[in-house]
C-alpha cells in the first residue's frame, strides 16, 4: 500500500511487495523502525543507495495576466538494493522472483503511471556470509530506476511597473520603461 506522497522507494517497495505476494509488513524501506522476525518465512528491505541527476530544467509560464507560473524537472538515476532475509531457505529460493519482478506487467503500469523505469535486469549477490553462526540467508539485489520529478509553483511577476531611465550625454533625457511580459 502507497502512504499519501509516495517517493520512488515507496514505488519499487510496493512493485516488491505485489509481485510476490507479500503482506505490507514484510517488506520495509531500510532505516525504518523494523525489526527482522523471528520466523523462517522471507523478509524484504529496500534501501536507496545514491542518485545521479542527468537531466534538470525550468520553464517559466504566463495564464492570462493574472498569475506567473514555474515548471521544474529533473530527471535522476536512482539506484537501489533490495535485501531479502529468511532464516529459511525461501531467500535463497525466491531471490530470482524478485529480479523478475522488476520486469513485470505491473511494475511497467506503476512505471507508466508514475514516472518511473525500473531496469529489468539487476546482478544478485550472495551476502549469507556476513551474518556468520546466525544461519540466515540474506541476498542483496541492486536495482537501477530512471526517475522523473516535477514541481509547479506560483511565483510573483513584478511586471505591472513602469520606470524611467536617465541617460547623461550632454543632457538630462528621461525615458519610460515598459515591462515585457514573459512568453
Amino acid at each position: 500500500m502507497l502512504p499519501t506522497n509516495p517517493t520512488a522507494i515507496d514505488y519499487l517497495r510496493d512493485v516488491i511487495a505485489s509481485e510476490l505476494a507479500l503482506a505490507d509488513d514484510r517488506v520495509n524501506i531500510y532505516n525504518q523502525d523494523f525489526k527482522i522476525p523471528n520466523d523462517k518465512f522471507l523478509f524484504i528491505g529496500v534501501e536507496y543507495k545514491y542518485s545521479k541527476v542527468f537531466g534538470s530544467k525550468s520553464e517559466a509560464y504566463t495564464f492570462g495576466t493574472v498569475a506567473f507560473s514555474e515548471h521544474q524537472g529533473l530527471n535522476t538515476q536512482e539506484h537501489y538494493a533490495i535485501i531479502l532475509f529468511s532464516r529459511g531457505d525461501e531467500a535463497l529460493s525466491r531471490k530470482e522472483e524478485a529480479v523478475m519482478a522488476l520486469g513485470s506487467i505491473y511494475a511497467r503500469q506503476q512505471g507508466d503511471r508514475y514516472g518511473f523505469k525500473i531496469a529489468r535486469i539487476a546482478p544478485i549477490q550472495d551476502l549469507s556470509a556476513l551474518e556468520g553462526a546466525a544461519i540466515l540467508y540474506r541476498y542483496e539485489i541492486s536495482v537501477v530506476m530512471l526517475c522523473r520529478y516535477e514541481k509547479v509553483k506560483t511565483v510573483d511577476w513584478y511586471g505591472t511597473f513602469s520606470g524611467q531611465v536617465t541617460v547623461e550625454n550632454g543632457e538630462d533625457t528621461t525615458t519610460d520603461i515598459e515591462p515585457v511580459q514573459p512568453t
